[in-house]
């Protein structure tokens, strides 16, 4: 008999603020999109598929081709199990511009082998990693399997010479970085050290459907009647500044190639970021307010601010995410995008009288002041569902997101530091551009070192963006 849906809500004892799956006959469940799943998707309908997301590794691995490709196979049927998701399909519904999940179960082990067939696609001899996240880059979701469609992929890169890899290429309305790191840890574990397939109950998997955001962080607490639209009007006011944020100038104002990403990336060593982290700590800061205010004041010191606009000119990150991993009650069986996105301002007459490391230090209280608040609040997950960030008045304004520390949730050996089956040596993010006139800097700690990345669409020039980027280091490694 399958479990019932409360079986997997047992801590969750409240009424259900958000409409939760729905049954219907043939095994098919129905919700529609929550939160930034919401937000992801509406992006991407609206922009030819913007911020569709291909994220993956590289590894060396003692496995042989043919065991490592039978055992990702497993692995992915493994995920689609835990994480039934990555299987749905996005569908329209007439009455709203909101899409809705539609997942099938997989009545049989048969069926799910039918789906993974289709999902896992292996490259032998396969593409460089930068010609295959081009190539990804320009692809558009969903890809078309005969009638059926898929939203994710998994892509197995085999190479005779030089690492592995491996690539997840799907819809940000279940990509977010924190539960796709999740995932691949996940499948690196069951890859390294293949478990007893002969437990998953195929039929049943439905029970692992993620809930909305509010559902899936234990409910809304009290007060959220009075405190949720407070969170809303403080963004709004943030959001309403008639003067448009300080930014980069891109070298063409059209686009000429639609989904294609300039990517550029630099890596600080491991000596100097270790110096860096010990001092963020040492701070009471982050490496996250760390970097986006030598974003900003990277900016402000390229503008040049004119007097008669130094009390007015700001640099606003509109779009900087906040997690919901923290707050989640399952997150390791949560892979869907569970984020906030939030306002982060930096205004120039709170720093223009200061220089140097001063400069700095200032700049990052005054943001992590920001996060803090916004952190704070017990209602976070409900904004998700509330608020949207409108377009902004400068179109391009950067946008800044920390993915994190990627060893803490990634580590490099599996199964372990003994064995070592496969060691992880990269890390890879991109996203399709089009229509998007805005630079996205994505931060991470991989081995050990931290990475900085920019990508835009061809707006840009590669060159102009490694120099931005070169410099916003240069402003943060003041702190030592």
């Amino acid at each position: 008999m399958a479990p019932k849906r409360t079986d997997t809500l047992k801590t969750r004892n409240f009424p259900m603020p958000e409409p939760t799956w729905t049954a219907s006959p043939g095994g098919t469940y129905t919700r529609p999109l929550l939160g930034s799943e919401a937000l992801s998707d509406g992006l991407s309908l609206r922009a030819d598929g913007g911020g569709e997301g291909c994220m993956g590794i590289s590894f060396s691995s003692t496995i042989t081709p043919t065991a490592l490709c039978d055992r990702v196979r497993d692995a992915l049927l493994r995920l689609r199990y835990h994480s039934p998701l990555i299987a749905a399909r996005l569908v329209s519904a007439d009455s709203s511009q909101i899409r809705w999940w539609s997942y099938s179960v997989a009545s049989d082990l048969s069926k799910a082998n039918e789906w993974c067939l289709r999902a896992l696609k292996v490259h032998h001899d396969g593409p460089s990693v930068e010609d295959f996240v081009a190539t990804m880059s320009r692809a558009r979701l969903p890809y078309r399997e005969g009638t059926d469609e898929l939203f994710f992929a998994c892509h197995l890169l085999l190479r005779e010479s030089g690492p592995h890899s491996l690539f997840f290429h799907g819809t940000h309305a279940i990509m977010d970085a924190a539960p796709t790191l999740d995932a691949f840890a996940q499948m690196l574990s069951w890859i390294s050290d293949p478990p007893d397939g002969s437990e998953l109950s195929w039929g049943h998997e439905w029970v692992n459907l993620p809930e909305g955001p509010i559902t899936a962080t234990g409910g809304e607490g009290e007060g959220q009647d009075v405190e949720i639209p407070k969170l809303v009007r403080r963004m709004e006011a943030i959001a309403s500044n008639p003067k448009p944020s300080e930014s980069l100038k891109p070298q063409r104002r059209e686009i000429q190639d639609q989904g294609a990403s300039v990517r550029v990336q630099h890596c600080i060593d491991a000596a100097r970021s270790s110096r860096l982290i010990r001092n963020v700590r040492l701070s009471g800061l982050s490496i996250t307010v760390l970097f986006e205010a030598a974003q900003a004041l990277t900016v402000f010191e390229r503008n040049h601010i004119p007097s008669e606009d130094e009390d007015t000119a700001h640099v606003t990150h509109d779009f900087s995410a906040i997690s919901l991993k923290k707050r989640l009650v399952s997150p390791q069986d949560h892979f869907v995008s569970a984020m906030v996105l939030v306002p982060i301002v930096l205004h120039y007459r709170d720093v223009k009288l200061l220089e140097g490391k001063e400069r700095l230090v200032r700049a990052m209280e005054i943001m992590k002041e920001q996060y803090d608040g916004w952190k704070s609040s017990a209602h976070l997950p409900s904004v998700a569902l509330r608020w949207a960030p409108p377009s902004a008045p400068n179109p391009y304004a950067g946008f800044f997101t920390n993915i994190g520390d990627i060893d803490a949730i990634m580590p490099k050996a599996w199964p372990d530091a003994e064995r070592r089956l496969i060691e992880v040596s990269d890390f890879v993010i991109g996203h399709r551009n089009s229509y998007n006139t805005r630079p996205l800097t994505h931060l991470w700690t991989f081995d050990g070192k931290i990475h900085l990345q920019v990508q835009a669409s061809d707006m840009w020039d590669a060159e102009y963006l490694s120099l931005f980027a070169l410099d916003v280091i240069e402003h943060a490694m003041l702190l030592i």
